[in-house]
């Protein structure tokens, strides 16, 4: 049976793990991450997951039996630097990933030598607390190109149908200082109804919608830079069906919402 693919936001550094100014407002976007495992008909053997705080000029993929955490965020508690979570690797899907994008063309390389980034360990520590099932992360292209990211999506979309579930981990609004309430929240709340509409259409129009969602007026107001968006670009191409939005929040008056990709 085919598992679901998810776009989902990870929210700002270790945020569900600590008390936070104005306290609660994370406290949402924690519980629905804690049910994500729940939409999968199966437990997955694997997940596979695209994180923004990863890019390379060769898509690059993690292939350890064991990982580490990569604690690439700064300023935050020194509990935030000591999480007890250590999910297995899988060399196996490593592998196929790599030779499933030399098969489209996609030049692609296995690593081993740099952690699981907060953008995969801090939304999955809530999704599988346990660590139960192995987690492989690849990285986004350094071009940042969408269309690109979308052929990374049709290329993998296999590993859908091998009981591994796949995972776009970034953030529907990334102006920082906005969320940190430094400028006004709701800014893009165009950006975010167009983005959301996009991803509901028809996959024979929503992938040119996604393209040309980065030259709409107000996206430099909600992702002063696209790297947070992307991974969406590479669920949606994943699927030939519509997406769904699974979860929607108002954090700092922005729009941040989560999307699901699920074949019918």
């Amino acid at each position: 049976m085919q598992q679901p693919a998810h776009y989902i936001p990870h929210g700002a550094g270790p945020c569900f793990f600590m008390d936070w100014t104005p306290k609660g407002q994370w406290d949402p976007l924690g519980a629905y991450l804690s049910t994500l495992l729940t939409s999968a008909a199966q437990q997955p053997r694997c997940i596979v997951i695209f994180s923004a705080h990863w890019q390379c000029e060769t898509v690059s993929i993690s292939a350890d039996t064991e990982h580490q955490l990569f604690y690439d965020y700064r300023g935050f508690p020194e509990h935030t630097y000591q999480f007890n979570w250590a999910p297995k690797g899988s060399v196996d899907v490593a592998q196929t990933i790599q030779g499933l994008l030399h098969a489209h063309a996609i030049p692609a390389q296995l690593t081993t030598d740099r952690g699981l980034d907060h953008g995969v360990f801090i939304p999955l520590m809530l999704a599988d607390p346990t660590a139960a099932i192995p987690v492989v992360q690849v990285s986004l292209h350094a071009s940042l190109d969408p269309k690109m990211h979308l052929a990374m999506g049709r290329a993998l979309a296999e590993l859908r149908n091998q009981a591994i579930l796949c995972i776009g981990s970034g953030l529907s609004f990334h102006n920082v200082n906005a969320l940190r309430g430094r400028t006004p929240g709701g800014q893009a709340e165009q950006f975010a109804a167009q983005l959301m509409a996009a991803i509901t259409q028809p996959s024979t129009t929503r992938d040119s919608a996604l393209c040309d969602i980065l030259n709409h007026p107000e996206l430099t107001l909600a992702h002063p830079t696209t790297e947070h968006l992307l991974p969406l670009h590479v669920i949606a191409g994943l699927s030939d069906h519509p997406g769904t939005i699974s979860f929607i929040d108002q954090i700092a008056g922005s729009t941040i919402f989560a999307a699901d990709f699920v074949t019918p």
